[in-house]
């Protein structure tokens, strides 16, 4: 992937899931930050899916979700046979930044439940061969994103 400039995240954040990209030869690594991790995020910061050339060792991208109020906090590499596994796309949960306390305490806001449906999660598709990252983007009407995710890893 050709090297671009992705969203500000000065500040430290931890990285809560790194993967390698299907039929990279580990080269092409993503991870995602997540800044809200530790119940205090500050003003302007966002997750940030990050992408990595090993080889390179330098940044290619840095994606976040398109609307404002949502924050992507779970990602997969899926490999299928129809792009005979290019490792081009990630798909990302997104939930909206309104986190239930009680489900962020135990470090599972993508699995919530208990926020009404007005408060909800979205499924959105990166393609690393476009400038812009972000090709596709789903409302769901449930914010658990645990189903979604488990058959997008299928």
């Amino acid at each position: 992937p050709a090297v671009q400039k992705g969203p500000s995240d000065d500040a430290a954040s931890s990285v809560v899931d790194l993967q390698v990209l299907p039929n990279s030869d580990g080269n092409v690594v993503a991870s995602l930050h997540d800044t809200t991790f530790a119940m205090q995020q500050r003003a302007g910061q966002r997750n940030v899916l990050k992408v990595w050339d090993m080889q390179a060792e330098k940044q290619c991208l840095a994606m976040t979700d398109i609307l404002e109020g949502y924050e992507l906090m779970a990602m997969c590499c899926p490999s299928s046979p129809g792009d005979n596994g290019s490792g081009n796309e990630i798909v990302a949960g997104s939930i909206q930044r309104d986190f239930c306390f009680q489900c962020y305490s135990q470090g599972l806001p993508s699995l919530c439940y208990h926020k009404s449906h007005t408060h909800c999660a979205a499924i959105c598709v990166f393609d690393l061969r476009t400038q812009h990252g972000m090709v596709q983007r789903f409302n769901m009407r449930h914010r658990s994103l645990y189903p979604v995710m488990t058959s997008a890893r299928e």
